[in-house]
């Protein structure tokens, strides 16, 4: 072993040896006549130095405890299958191992073979890559708020589902001081999915006097169903309908 770890011990991240070493990062290593725990060593750096992740996934994974009797067998990765469902280990084993690829590239002769230990075997079959580009080259930006790539969430029960506090309320509406936008969102919605969690956020905004503002309030507030007061967009009237009545 060239990239020294004496045994997994050391690696302070626990790979799959299974089916990650034996033959994801086997195949890899083979390229550059190196073994799986070469390449382990050098993504047990990335994972733990570069990216600081030094948890453990079996604990830090929401997504297992969510997932169906009949959905679990889809994270699997027997033999080196890509799994359907990619749990927090297989995350980071994977995008791990195309670092570590990088990093062999950069520091390792290419094993001279035509055969199926050969690096455009590797890359063909095993690569996230197409004839003329890589799968990343149409991944979308990363959103600007970052609310919709982070989930800040540690624990999805019924006090989740069933209670809004005051400040979440504000902070979604834009009315949070500490917000840095500066517009107050009037008309609009999004819907983010977590797991099998789900969180919608509709926003509808109407003009209305001063004198009505407070008995509006209190109708919305109180309503025991949310269909019971619309608030109309500006090219709808409903003044002549006998299912409506506007106030």
């Amino acid at each position: 072993r060239k990239y020294l770890s004496k045994s997994d011990k050391d690696w302070q991240f626990k790979f799959d040896s299974l089916d990650t070493l034996p033959y994801w990062y086997s195949r890899l290593a083979r390229c550059f006549n190196l073994s799986e725990y070469d390449v382990a060593d050098i993504g047990d750096r990335f994972i733990t130095e570069k990216w600081g992740y030094v948890g453990d996934p079996n604990d830090d994974d929401y997504l297992r405890d969510q997932l169906s009797d009949i959905e679990w067998g889809k994270m699997y990765k027997r033999h080196g299958t890509n799994p359907e469902i990619e749990d927090l280990e297989s995350y980071f084993e994977y995008h791990a191992m195309f670092c570590a690829a990088n990093f062999l590239l950069e520091n390792e002769p290419l094993l001279k073979t035509d055969s199926w230990d050969s690096w455009e075997y590797w890359l063909a079959s095993h690569a996230n890559a197409f004839g003329s580009f890589w799968l990343s080259d149409i991944r979308e930006p990363i959103p600007l708020d970052s609310q919709y790539w982070k989930t800040g969430i540690d624990k999805f029960d019924k006090d989740w589902r069933d209670n809004i506090t005051d400040e979440y309320f504000d902070e979604k509406i834009g009315l949070n001081i500490n917000n840095e936008n500066e517009w107050l969102l009037v008309f609009g919605g999004t819907t983010k999915h977590i797991g099998i969690n789900q969180e919608s956020i509709s926003i509808r905004s109407c003009l209305v006097s001063n004198k009505g503002a407070d008995a509006l309030l209190r109708a919305l507030q109180t309503t025991l169903d949310s269909y019971d007061y619309a608030i109309p967009l500006e090219d709808i009237n409903n003044e002549d309908d006998d299912n409506y009545q506007n106030k």
